[in-house]
């Protein structure tokens, strides 16, 4: 099972602003997955540290 991170704690891993990490969301840099009825952001942490190790090559 993948573990989810929230949009706050990705945002603070990454050292962005969860309005940049929204803005990655909506042009698919990095893909959210959509949970509740309010629709809060999760990341599975395997996403993130793929992401991370394309950046730091």
């Amino acid at each position: 099972m993948h573990k989810l991170l929230s949009i706050g704690q990705v945002a603070e891993l990454l050292g962005i602003s969860i309005d940049t990490l929204r803005r990655w969301d909506s042009a698919g840099r990095l893909r959210s997955i959509r949970s509740g009825v309010r629709g809060h952001r999760f990341y599975n942490r395997s996403d993130i540290d793929q992401y991370l190790s394309l950046c730091f090559k």
